[in-house]
């Protein structure tokens, strides 16, 4: 009995030092890398004012006395934006930026374009944009949670005068999952920092998910 005990815990021991050495799944607003589209439609935060056209659903003008509005996850399988492209194998899920509440904001700073990309039933991107001037905040909030970046790189930018300059792009890598922040362009002599399309980004991703023709961005 004490042979068969001991045998018992020391599986037990064996079996739990195996579980934390798992790297633990990258995440964003309680959103991970791998989760289901399922597991995402449940979390309430990530529920959208979403105002459906009955009458006709590809039409830009809205007719209001058509229009039911629920409370929905709004992701491409069951609603587009008129004029997108979607791929048929992916179904991008976004959270409107007019939507103010946390899920816009990484600590006081604005983001833009968040988008949840699904393979297959899982997570395996996540994306969004920011204003360059708040760049080091990010990359300050990056750090404090995830350590410090497997790696720094920097992109080089000229204007039209011919001035140069450097934007700064940190890596974090956990197996095949990784997290990209991007300075981009926008703090650079007269440039616009407050201009949401500098190149300023966040990518989340896990190559493993990932349809087999996405360029991978984590390979360094």
């Amino acid at each position: 009995m004490r042979i068969f005990l001991l045998f018992l815990l020391a599986s037990a021991s064996a079996f739990c030092i195996a579980q934390e050495s798992l790297p633990a799944a990258y995440e964003f607003k309680t959103n991970r890398l791998g989760e289901s589209l399922d597991e995402f439609r449940a979390i309430p935060d990530n529920a959208s004012d979403v105002y459906v056209n009955t009458g006709n659903p590809n039409a830009w003008r809205v007719d209001k006395k058509k229009t039911v509005h629920i409370q929905e996850t709004f992701c491409s399988d069951r609603y587009q934006v008129p004029g997108k492209i979607y791929r048929p194998d992916v179904v991008e899920c976004t959270i409107p930026r007019a939507k103010n509440n946390d899920e816009n904001f990484i600590t006081t700073t604005l983001i833009s374009d968040l988008t949840y990309s699904f393979y297959k039933g899982r997570l395996y991107q996540i994306s969004m944009h920011y204003f360059s001037s708040n760049y080091a905040g990010i990359a300050r909030a990056f750090r404090q949670k995830y350590g410090d970046p497997s790696q720094t790189k920097t992109e080089a930018f000229q204007n039209a005068y011919g001035a140069t300059w450097s934007g700064d792009v940190l890596y974090w890598l956990s197996g095949t999952q990784g997290i990209v922040v991007s300075e981009g362009s926008g703090n650079g002599p007269a440039q616009n920092g407050m201009d949401m399309h500098t190149g300023a980004s966040i990518l989340f991703s896990d190559s493993a998910l990932a349809p087999p023709d996405t360029k991978q961005v984590l390979n360094f």
